[in-house]
């Protein structure tokens, strides 16, 4: 059995989805002790890089770039 670090690394190092999302998104979140969106996914990269210690996490500002538009809630005063 893999432990939460091994079983993000490895998942995020192959192209194709080959545990159950929701395992492998909590061991993501569980390695970088924060909250990881769907569309940081987008880059395994990244995520890969953070995990590895080569990336400092990613400020709000940029996660939020990742969310389409019309995903963004809107705010009414």
């Amino acid at each position: 059995m893999l432990n939460a670090e091994e079983r993000a690394c490895f998942r995020l190092r192959v192209d194709r989805l080959c545990t159950r999302f929701l395992e492998f998104h909590q061991a993501v979140e569980v390695c970088l002790s924060r909250r990881v969106g769907v569309g940081e996914y987008l880059r395994p990269q990244v995520l890969l890089d953070e995990l590895t210690g080569n990336l400092p996490a990613p400020p709000i500002e940029e996660m939020l770039e990742l969310v389409p538009v019309e995903a963004l809630p809107i705010l009414v005063a």
